[in-house]
């Protein structure tokens, strides 16, 4: 096997420079107006609760069911 080494000035370092200053363009990019305003942004606790009325819903028709079939 050969080695090969990489010095600064292949490119490397201009490589990872641009992909840094994307990140940050992509990063500033979630914090504006556009985006903080949209349903990601928004809290939990809604889906939270409707998910948990129909568990209640689900587990109320499944009992009813048990209670005919019985």
């Amino acid at each position: 096997m050969s080695k090969i080494e990489v010095d600064a000035s292949s490119g490397m370092m201009l490589t990872s420079q641009s992909l840094n200053q994307d990140l940050v363009r992509q990063l500033n990019a979630l914090a504006t107006e556009e985006h903080t305003s949209s349903d990601c942004w928004r809290p939990a606790r809604p889906m939270i609760v409707e998910s948990t009325v129909w568990i209640l819903i689900a587990a109320i028709l499944w009992l009813g069911t048990l209670m005919i079939v019985a």
